[in-house]
């Protein structure tokens, strides 16, 4: 599982997000598109998970869940700052996790 966020630094003010994108990749780091894998989004740190995404226009799952079948290989998961550092982990079936540290400023 690889991990990006949209920029590397937020504020901690409890009003900025972070927009992460999840991407399923096999154990050479290359995209696997047709992944059909259930996410699972957990957060350490002083922050919330606001809202998941994964751009199927088919799909009625609530944006709030921390849970996400990733669509095209992919998901969003939309990250409130409400400290310093956090700590993004997901998770599929199988051996695949990925994490990411995410950082704000005061």
């Amino acid at each position: 599982m690889a991990l990006e966020a949209d920029r590397p630094v937020r504020r901690a003010d409890g009003d900025d997000l972070a927009f992460v994108t999840a991407r399923v990749v096999d154990a050479q780091g290359r995209a696997v598109p047709r992944a059909p894998q259930a996410l699972r989004f957990s957060l350490e740190g002083e922050g919330d998970i606001v809202a998941t995404d994964n751009g199927d226009a088919t799909s009625f799952q609530c944006v709030s869940s921390s849970r996400r079948k990733a669509f095209g290989g992919q998901a969003l998961v939309v990250v409130r700052d409400r400290g310093s550092e956090m700590k993004l982990r997901a998770e599929a079936d199988g051996p695949q996790a990925g994490e990411l540290l995410l950082r704000a400023r005061p």
